[in-house]
């Protein structure tokens, strides 16, 4: 694909899906979790990250929510 494609197909409207929620949250949590220990038992500082996370709403917006 070259790069004028590429450009072209990032001024079209796309349909894009989330998936998010508890069941989400709590899997990334316990990957952190996992990464922590690691990092304890090597005496290293953890990586930094961002807050904790939390699951979207699941409320449809009443109209189209375009991503520029």
């Amino acid at each position: 694909m070259e790069l004028e494609e590429i450009l072209r197909g990032l001024v079209h409207p796309t349909n894009l899906t989330v998936r998010t929620g508890e069941k989400l949250v709590g899997s990334v949590e316990a990957a952190v979790a996992k990464d922590d220990e690691r990092f304890k038992g090597r005496e290293e500082e953890p990586p930094r990250r961002k807050p904790r996370l939390m699951a979207l709403p699941c409320v449809r917006p009443p109209f189209p929510v375009w991503l520029r």
